[in-house]
């Protein structure tokens, strides 16, 4: 605002004491570096996510958990932090460009500089509405919790059956059980027991069926 409001603000600031600006104008600024660190870390973020491995050294497909969100909900999440922010971080630095114009090409630069961020509007709007979908469909998913500390994750696919179960690996990866899955968590409340020493066996209701316990958990 204060480098919208340029000369005026400037004007009415005038008796106030000089302390008090400047810690005006330092607050501002960090306000304004906190906005430009924010929303690069949400296009970084949002362009390595999907770089991550989908399936380890064996060839099983390998799922990515940090808050027991999987990372399509972070990538997701991250594309409407993105979306939300660029526009706010743009009008800043839009404002800071078209101040060092010449006066005499200021109203120009002002109009070319609002006709591009307004265009620039349109596709983050369509970035937001996928990163929404993304983070709609990552929550199609459950964590069950067995006693001795090991977990599953139940995921459902778009036509809301199961699409499969996941067996923890590490402490941020999931692996799919290639078992064929059999469970229905429709039908009652799911819990996790040990089977054998490598397996456990996942219940939901009057449903259950094995999991595998993957190697050097």
């Amino acid at each position: 605002m204060m480098d919208l409001m340029g000369d005026e603000a400037a004007g009415v600031e005038q008796g106030r004491p000089e302390p008090i600006s400047r810690r005006a104008t330092t607050l501002w600024r960090v306000v304004e570096i906190g906005f430009v660190v924010v929303t690069a870390a949400a296009w970084v973020t949002a362009a390595w996510l999907p770089r991550l491995p989908v399936t380890d050294d064996s060839g099983r497909s390998v799922m990515f958990v940090v808050g027991n969100q999987p990372s399509d909900f972070w990538l997701g999440a991250s594309i409407v932090l993105a979306a939300a922010m660029s526009p706010v971080t743009a009008a800043g630095l839009l404002v800071w460009i078209v101040r060092r114009v010449p006066r005499r090409w200021r109203v120009l630069a002002k109009v070319v500089a609002w006709t591009v961020w307004l265009l620039g509007t349109v596709p983050l709007a369509v970035m937001a509405v996928v990163g929404v979908l993304l983070i709609g469909i990552a929550e199609e998913q459950m964590i069950v919790r067995g006693d001795d500390g090991s977990r599953v994750m139940i995921v459902w696919g778009f036509d809301g059956d199961v699409a499969g179960v996941w067996r923890q690996a590490t402490s941020f990866t999931y692996l799919r059980d290639p078992g064929e899955t059999t469970i229905d968590p429709s039908s009652g409340p799911c819990h996790l027991d040990r089977a054998m020493a490598s397996q456990l066996t996942l219940t939901c209701g009057s449903t259950s069926q094995l999991v595998s316990d993957l190697p050097g958990v």
